[in-house]
């Protein structure tokens, strides 16, 4: 009895499996443990075998099987299955918990609060040093206007100031703007300029033909 006790497990269910004649493919198929298990285990493979619990159920399904003394093979293998250091996968989890703090928290919350506000004080001051934009929809360019009188309208960027052949237009505070503006015989073309409150100036000019009835 003493000389089993000294064998190791996997050769305890080697014989026992030799002896009955039973072959891993089989086992497999009985207790549902890959042959790859089996045969490391059978060989103290200890390193192809995975942690102690899930081995020590696969002996336990084996030993059910062959009619092995469960208590004699579990005893074996609590007395041969290497201690593998369990601390390899804590510690990157320590780590993470250790840099993943309240504080790391607060700072990442502030340094996006911050990028957040200088971003916004970004988009101001390029808005308000660019050129205001102009968008006509009326008059077309070369439209024929009949009349001492001609509809414009359009938009500019809000908050600025909008003059057509020198004279003020009322713009909104969507920035659109609808006016009529006084033509004669001899006038070839609109001319629209924004100004910002920065005092960029944007220009642009619309040629039109005047027919006076």
């Amino acid at each position: 009895m003493q000389l089993i006790n000294m064998r190791a497990v996997g050769e305890l269910i080697r014989d026992v499996r030799t002896r009955r004649k039973i072959g891993r493919s089989t086992l497999e198929k009985k207790t549902k443990i890959k042959s790859e298990f089996i045969e490391a285990l059978e060989l103290s493979n200890w390193q192809a075998l995975p942690e102690f619990p899930v081995t020590s159920g696969f002996v336990k399904s084996i030993c059910s099987y062959l009619r092995i003394d469960q208590g004699k093979a579990l005893a074996l293998l609590r007395r041969d299955f290497p201690q593998k250091d369990l601390k390899i996968n804590p510690k990157p989890d320590g780590i993470q918990r250790l840099f993943w703090t309240p504080s790391t928290t607060i700072f990442f919350g502030v340094v996006l609060a911050l990028f957040g506000f200088l971003s916004y004080l970004f988009y101001q001051y390029t808005s308000f040093v660019r050129p205001p934009e102009i968008i006509i929809d009326s008059p077309s360019d070369n439209e024929v206007v009949k009349g001492e009188n001609v509809l414009v309208k359009g938009r500019v960027d809000s908050n600025v100031s909008l003059v057509i052949n020198n004279q003020p237009v009322f713009v909104g505070e969507d920035g659109a703007f609808e006016t009529n503006i006084s033509v004669y015989e001899g006038t070839e073309s609109l001319q629209f300029a924004a100004k910002s409150r920065s005092g960029k100036e944007t220009i642009v000019v619309r040629k039109i033909k005047v027919l006076l009835e």
